[in-house]
């Protein structure tokens, strides 16, 4: 018996760490700093042409939008506005809900 539930709480590792991990304060400072970076000098580039200007920075910042998006989605993955249920766990793992 001690075999046996040894080896079936193993399989709960990887979720319980991806549970509990989450993008810390540096990882979100160095994307936001490097962002602004990256649209200054799309700015300062395109700044003898407003329109091109106007359609670069547009189209970085949705593509900066997209990445934090992304990177909020996957910290904390089970809690908050852009959560997983347990719904897809329980449809893999039906015993688990008991």
């Amino acid at each position: 018996m001690r075999i046996g539930f040894s080896v079936h709480t193993a399989g709960y590792a990887p979720s319980t760490v991806t549970s509990q991990s989450k993008v810390n304060l540096v990882k979100w400072l160095c994307l936001f700093v490097q962002a602004a970076a990256a649209l200054f000098a799309i700015a300062m580039i395109h700044c003898d042409n407003r329109i091109a200007s106007a359609i670069t920075v547009g189209l970085f910042a949705t593509g900066v939008a997209a990445s934090v998006l992304l990177i909020a989605s996957h910290d904390r993955p089970f809690t908050g506005e852009i959560s997983v249920g347990p719904g897809p766990l329980l449809q893999v793992m039906p015993d688990a809900s008991h």
